[in-house]
């Protein structure tokens, strides 16, 4: 068994108790945060430059945010093996490394939660008119609106993996009627809190019959453009 040391560096600062979970996996990873030199070579400090490529020079594992790593990554690290990023879609990442020999995994599953959350907050938002209370708050002023509901509505989920089926189970506990689009689903397939999945071949009349529609699809080849000016036109009318 090895013993040798395995070098691997963030490109995106995390808590430091986040940084001591993942120095304490193993006595043979060498883990350095970059995050600040990289800032300060992109706002032209030369000087980091040299203290940069020597530590990518030596990284084996680069782990971050695809928009937080540096200009030539792959050309800086020879020695790299590995890339973890901090995203499920990996839409950003560089052509060249996505050629190259180098292992690209994705945090697919790890996003669930706090994107669900984020969908309800936006049908929030709009159903109780939440621009117009903060703008009254500014005024100082206050009248009186008739706020919507949730409960009732129908949410149209585009893609059904682990953001989609934790948005789903969110907007079933506000009472809405949930129907989703899959890679592969078929009409009337069965998803847990989803009352109806439609085949994509039926995008326009999916779309036609949901008050609100969450796009929870990684963007690749097969998925850009999917929804046509004719699929937008077909919406409801807010």
């Amino acid at each position: 068994m090895t013993s040798e040391m395995v070098r691997v560096v963030l490109t995106t600062p995390i808590e430091e108790s986040n940084l001591q979970k993942i120095r304490a996996v193993s006595e043979r990873l060498k883990v350095d945060q970059l995050s600040p030199l990289i800032l300060a070579e992109r706002k032209g400090d030369g000087a980091k430059k040299g203290e940069l490529d020597a530590l990518f020079g030596e990284a084996e594992v680069v782990y971050g945010w695809i928009h937080h790593f540096p200009k030539n990554l792959l050309s800086r690290s020879p020695r790299l093996k590995w890339i973890q990023t901090m995203s499920a879609g990996v839409d950003r990442m560089p052509e060249d490394i996505m050629k190259s020999p180098v292992r690209v995994a994705n945090a697919s599953g790890l996003h669930g939660t706090p994107m669900a959350e984020v969908v309800l907050q936006m049908m929030l938002m709009f159903a109780k008119d939440a621009p117009s209370c903060f703008q009254m708050k500014q005024r100082k002023e206050w009248k009186r609106y008739t706020p919507k509901v949730l409960r009732g509505q129908t949410l149209g989920i585009l893609g059904l993996g682990a953001i989609g089926k934790e948005i789903a189970r969110l907007c079933k506990a506000f009472g809405m009627t949930v129907q989703g689009i899959h890679r592969s689903s078929t009409d009337g397939e069965s998803y847990r809190d989803v009352d109806r999945a439609y085949p994509r071949d039926q995008l326009s009349q999916f779309l036609a019959t949901s008050d609100f529609v969450a796009i929870a699809m990684p963007l690749t080849r097969e998925t850009q453009g999917m929804i046509s000016d004719g699929d937008l036109r077909s919406m409801k009318r807010g």
